[in-house]
């Protein structure tokens, strides 16, 4: 069945269903593959992914089966400003608790980011760290438990969070609590590396079509290397435009649009 997708909302997108040669779901803790073995196979499968779309989507996917308790999920990834921006959810339970925390300022999606590494609500309705989420999310969306992982590499600024929830109470035990930790440090890593993979290739594409901005202006001015870099340089701070889409307007028009 497709994902449904809230189209007034432009910020989350939903789990797009898996591509055919998409490996199948990992076994649970319930199955007879062990936690290791899991994680072992969870580890190979993110790695797989090669954007951070796919990457996020096989991060929420796998942790509902992978992570007892779990109903629905969601993650955040973190701003350059330190600000929660909603990336993905399975439905629209999930965004809509997520987007109430974002409105109420408080919660434990936001709290993971910003306070500590794992954070469990047995039961949203009797919490008081949050007495406004409290009132408002069990009535509203019917969660009652919330188990929120930080996405983070050592020695590194968080990347997101993992939240998972649940109509049940106290729906993560200890066990779960344990599997996510090392559930999310794997989930992270992979996370990371696709960013710098993603980050990289975008690097290298500039660079490319800066260096054909640069032989475009050497051939029609008359200048070395340096100076036609320089040129770029300065036009682009003078037209207030970042230097590699400058770059892409004198390479594809042979113009500096001066």
């Amino acid at each position: 069945m497709p994902a449904h997708v809230d189209r007034s909302d432009p910020t989350q997108r939903a789990v797009s269903p898996p591509a055919e040669d998409t490996p199948p779901p990992l076994e649970g803790l319930h199955g007879p593959v062990t936690l290791e073995r899991d994680l072992a196979r969870l580890s190979r499968s993110l790695h797989r992914q090669d954007t951070v779309e796919k990457v996020l989507d096989a991060i929420l996917a796998q942790a509902l089966v992978m992570i007892e308790g779990a109903q629905r999920g969601s993650i955040h990834l973190l701003g350059r400003r330190r600000q929660a921006i909603p990336a993905v959810g399975t439905d629209d339970v999930a965004r809509g608790v997520d987007a109430l925390q974002d409105k109420l300022d408080e919660g434990p999606c936001l709290d993971v980011l910003h306070l500590r590494s794992i954070v469990r609500s047995d039961d949203l309705a009797r919490e008081r760290r949050w007495p406004a989420l409290a009132t408002e999310a069990p009535a509203t969306w019917g969660v009652r438990s919330v188990l929120s992982l930080r996405l983070y590499v050592e020695d590194d600024k968080p990347l997101g969070g993992l939240n998972l929830f649940s109509h049940e109470v106290a729906a993560f035990s200890d066990r779960a609590r344990e599997t996510g930790l090392a559930f999310s440090a794997i989930a992270a890593t992979a996370l990371s590396a696709v960013r710098r993979s993603e980050n990289l290739s975008l690097a290298l594409h500039h660079r490319d079509v800066i260096g054909q901005a640069k032989g475009v202006l050497m051939e029609r001015l008359h200048v070395d290397a340096d100076e036609a870099f320089a040129l770029i340089a300065k036009i682009s701070q003078q037209r207030n435009v970042k230097l590699h889409v400058l770059a892409d307007e004198v390479a594809r028009t042979g113009s500096l649009g001066t």
